[in-house]
């Protein structure tokens, strides 16, 4: 008898071990605070990276993954703070020693909205795409410019690839007033659009280079049908939403005003996406 009641408290043991170590992804999301913290930061969740980014007030952060992930010095925790670089956003992360004796301070350049966030640290692809929710931002799978600036063997060309997520890459345009992007939807998403000449190691770009400030958008097949939207004058990403004001597939978007750069005459689009809830390719 002794031995069955021996028996069953070290089964109840395993049960409660194996649940305390389960796979955080199969236990289901790590549990966050209901409250927005402080410059509307929350958790974000990279699937890719098998990380996610708990922001909690005051300025604290921390940076779980998979306890199977071999990247475990992802794991850290710290404080972060904002700074703008010539209107350029980027987040200082300051880690706690014991949690990153490697790295005690990171630098990362960082586009979101309201849906996902973007953290750089160099003029490629995002180091983290994370995501708050389901919705992330998809390449649009056909555009194509009324003009292009072209500087020398530089051509700054409307392209999927080039208006992606990838920074140091922008359409631009001489001037920038009455410019068009034509742009094929290929469902009904919003639109998700990141203005200005955005740079790692040269921030001073987007104030240097013009923005566009009001855009009208339309319906390429009958463009009496139309609204407008001012751009706040930020490289953030900006989602307008396009399914409530009934336009097609084919949409048009023209520049009416733009904020002038302080150096160069050059209008400039960081990235003009779709918010999916699908995986980006």
């Amino acid at each position: 008898m002794r031995h069955k009641k021996l028996l069953a408290v070290l089964v109840c043991l395993f049960i409660g071990l194996a649940g305390a170590f389960a796979c955080p992804s199969c236990a289901g999301p790590i549990p966050v605070p209901a409250s927005v913290t402080r410059d509307n930061v929350r958790m974000y969740h990279d699937s890719r990276a098998d990380v996610t980014f708990w922001f909690s007030a005051p300025n604290r952060v921390s940076v779980y993954n998979s306890i199977w992930s071999e990247r475990s010095d992802l794991r850290k925790s710290g404080t972060y703070r904002f700074a703008y670089e010539y209107g350029t956003p980027f987040i200082h992360f300051y880690w706690d020693a014991h949690t990153s004796p490697r790295t005690i301070r990171e630098r990362f350049l960082i586009l979101r909205n309201e849906h996902f966030m973007f953290l750089y640290n160099d003029n490629t692809n995002p180091a983290f795409r994370a995501r708050h929710g389901f919705l992330e931002p998809v390449p649009v799978h056909s555009v194509r410019a009324s003009s292009t600036l072209t500087l020398g063997h530089l051509h700054f060309a409307a392209t999927p690839d080039r208006l992606g997520a990838h920074i140091n890459r922008v359409w631009a345009a001489e001037g920038g007033v009455g410019e068009r992007l034509y742009i094929e939807r290929v469902a009904n998403w919003p639109l998700v659009m990141s203005i200005g000449y955005v740079h790692y190691s040269r921030p001073y770009l987007f104030k240097a280079n013009a923005r566009p400030k009001r855009i009208r958008i339309a319906s390429a097949h009958n463009e009496a049908r139309f609204f407008e939207v001012e751009l706040e004058d930020t490289p953030h990403y900006q989602t307008i939403h396009l399914s409530e004001r009934g336009l097609p597939n084919s949409i048009i978007i023209e520049i009416l005003e733009i904020r002038p750069g302080f150096r160069y005459n050059h209008m400039c689009v960081n990235s003009v996406m779709w918010l999916s809830d699908n995986d980006a390719p």
